[in-house]
């Protein structure tokens, strides 16, 4: 495997645990906002209310991994 491609490897491992993080904190914070409302299920709250800023950090750590991609090509 040459050099190129384990740098790819390692920024894809990167983005999907920074997206993993950002996921689990995004949902935890709605969660504990939506705990105590009464209003439902806190959880379902939390992904109802939060669908589009999961899906934006989602969308910045695959154009992040592209742009890395698009960078490590134009250095050969």
């Amino acid at each position: 495997m040459d050099e190129n491609k384990k740098k790819l490897r390692k920024m894809a491992i990167w983005m999907i645990a920074v997206f993993a993080a950002a996921f689990a904190i995004i949902l935890t914070v709605l969660y504990l906002l939506y705990l105590n409302s009464g209003m439902g299920s806190p959880l379902l709250l939390a992904l109802g209310s939060g669908w589009w800023l999961i899906l934006l950090v989602g969308a910045i750590c695959i154009a992040v991994y592209f742009v890395y991609k698009l960078l490590i090509n134009r250095k050969k």
